[in-house]
């Protein structure tokens, strides 16, 4: 789209008047940016408007008051009984300070009631304001006070949350501890039930020994009655002696065994512990023949 200044008079003047000496800028002519121009050309002019007629009107008012305040002023130098011709210009500056005191006072007049009662409530409104700056002086005290104790209070609760941390990690290693102790105690239990095991299998082995050395003190009381019986009972005599040494390298080795700690060494794979292993003697495999 064409970049140009606008055409309307009314938005070309108030342009003109706006950017001064400056050149108006280049912008897009269309519909809307005429419309929106030209109602801030005229909101613009009416506000120009107003502003002058209050300009004119607080001129205005302004005249009336110098006329009001000279009438005054001369109406006061004849009340006393003087002339503005012949004062002095220090007693000029001397009244007009004395104006300027009572409006500044806020008094009724210019006498010294008025001025006094009118210092009295100024006296009293600055000590009013001093009091308050005093119950803001101490309420600032105690608001620092309780910064301070919070602050206090922050760095004790920052301390005993460290120590709060060392003590749980102290009883987190405590309990890892105790259960490192645990796992042993129960591996040292299930070898201690173990080993009870084994004690009760080695006293039935024990009481086994023993009535097989009954049996063998029985057949060794006993008188052979041929050659062929003999030969027989000192095969059989042989075989239970044998039988009787096994039983015993058992005990002796469960006794090894339950005094080292084992579970399960000392015992031969495939033989289950208990198990007592027998010698076997090629010509007492065979079957012998039994003469009558």
């Amino acid at each position: 789209m064409p970049f140009q200044i606008n055409q309307n008079p009314k938005v070309s003047k108030w342009l003109s008047s706006l950017f001064g000496n400056k050149p108006v800028p280049v912008y897009e002519v269309n519909t809307r940016t005429t419309d929106i121009l030209y109602e801030l050309a005229e909101c613009s002019e009416s506000r120009c408007e107003d502003i002058s007629l209050l300009i004119e009107d607080l001129k205005q008012k302004s005249t009336e008051y110098n006329v009001e305040g000279s009438y005054n002023h001369e109406l006061l130098l004849e009340a006393v009984g003087l002339s503005s011709n012949i004062l002095s210009k220090t007693a000029l500056s001397c009244l007009n300070a004395l104006e300027g005191t009572t409006v500044a006072l806020s008094a009724k007049d210019t006498s010294l009631c008025s001025l006094m009662a009118a210092m009295d409530d100024l006296t009293n409104e600055v000590c009013a304001t001093e009091r308050k700056n005093q119950e803001l002086d101490q309420q600032l005290t105690l608001l620092k006070k309780q910064m301070t104790a919070a602050l206090v209070l922050h760095r004790s609760l920052q301390e005993d949350l460290g120590k709060t941390e060392d003590a749980q990690a102290v009883e987190m290693a405590k309990a890892e501890n105790r259960l490192q102790n645990m796992d042993f105690l129960k591996a040292k239990s299930t070898d201690l039930i173990h080993r009870i095991r084994s004690c009760e299998k080695l006293t039935t082995l024990k009481q086994e020994n023993t009535s097989l050395k009954k049996k063998l003190d029985s057949y060794m009381d006993l008188t052979p009655i041929d050659p062929h019986h003999h030969y027989h009972h000192q095969r059989t005599h042989i075989l239970l002696s044998r039988l009787v040494g096994c039983s015993v390298n058992v005990v002796d080795s469960s006794s090894r065994i339950i005094n080292n700690g084992a579970t399960s060494s000392g015992v031969p794979r495939g033989q289950k512990a208990g198990q007592v292993s027998v010698p076997v003697d090629e010509d007492l495999a065979a079957p012998t023949p039994c003469l009558v």
